[in-house]
């Protein structure tokens, strides 16, 4: 799941978009319409993102395929610890995928 964060977040275009849906996200659970007033972003680029987001096993959705409401997967929430490390990282400065691979190792460490 650490190469999907990456790529997901950091290598990829959009990674910023799906960062903010994430932080909405973490609030409560929301459905496509929701994230787009509350981000003003036009709404196929949520559709898309939380397509990225569903495929690589971060969100789900549940629900109506419409008013479907999407909240992380167990699979994510289990790494939520590192996604936060990831984004600690990335505020500090531009940190490469082997600098994040060798804060995530010391993590575990300590």
């Amino acid at each position: 799941m650490h190469a999907v964060l990456w790529y997901v977040f950091l290598g990829s275009r959009g990674g910023e978009t799906r960062m903010r849906i994430i932080d909405l996200l973490r609030k409560h659970p929301r459905n496509a319409h929701q994230l787009k007033k509350e981000m003003d972003v036009d709404y196929s680029t949520i559709r898309h993102s939380l397509r990225v987001l569903e495929k690589n096993r971060i969100v789900m959705a549940v629900g109506d395929a419409y008013g479907a409401v999407y909240r992380f997967t167990p699979e994510f929430e289990g790494v939520l610890e590192d996604y936060d490390l990831l984004l600690d990282a990335q505020k500090e400065k531009k940190v490469s995928k082997p600098k994040w691979e060798k804060l995530l190792k010391q993590r575990k460490g300590a």
